[in-house]
């Protein structure tokens, strides 16, 4: 025969050690609380992987502080007091698409840089630079491909249904279709030795 020592207790110290496996209908530490199977009243701490197989609940109302990356499936919510605010979340259609909403009713999105509002977008979907708009090239209208205005160095060209305007820096217009004045229309001819 052989035996074995599934418990040993220190008598200076107190502390037990099992030698094998331990199953308990519940194990409380510092306080017992039988809400829970696992249930520490202070701080714990795990050396290694760990697999929460159902919902995860933060209550305490304290920051949470991860280390590395956080990954989540699907929807990350934004509450407050329990009611759903906002969510980031992958498009239902194309999972290769971001969806970032602000769900309220009335509910604005604002974007900050330097703790500075640099763009809001209201609930009409109106958006408010607070600076500049950079344009590489083009702004154009929506299913209305042959409307847009377009940039250039030192030229901006605006067409409307496949005819073109064009505003150059010297100070010349070029249009390509007919010139419609409501009004008076002054005409002035440069003479030689202007600039």
């Amino acid at each position: 025969t052989s035996s074995i020592t599934p418990l040993s207790i220190a008598l200076d110290t107190g502390d037990a050690t099992f030698g094998y496996d331990v199953q308990v209908a519940g194990l409380y530490v510092g306080a017992i609380n039988a809400s829970f199977d696992l249930y520490n009243n202070g701080t714990s701490y795990f050396n290694g992987a760990v697999t929460v197989d159902a919902a995860f609940t933060q209550s305490g109302g304290a920051a949470s502080t991860f280390s590395g990356d956080l990954s989540v499936e699907d929807n990350l919510y934004l509450t407050d007091a329990g009611t759903n605010r906002a969510k980031i979340q992958l498009n239902s259609t194309d999972r290769d698409n971001l969806d970032i909403k602000a769900v309220s009713l009335g509910s604005t999105m604002n974007f900050f840089t330097a703790d500075t509002l640099a763009l809001d977008l209201d609930a009409s979907q109106n958006a408010t630079f607070a600076a500049t708009v950079f344009i590489p090239s083009k702004l154009e209208h929506v299913g209305d491909d042959d409307t847009f205005l377009n940039f250039s160095d030192d030229t901006i060209t605006l067409s409307a249904g496949g005819f073109s305007t064009v505003f150059a820096g010297s100070g010349s217009v070029t249009t390509s279709g007919n010139v419609a004045v409501t009004g008076a229309a002054t005409s002035t001819t440069p003479t030689a030795g202007d600039d």
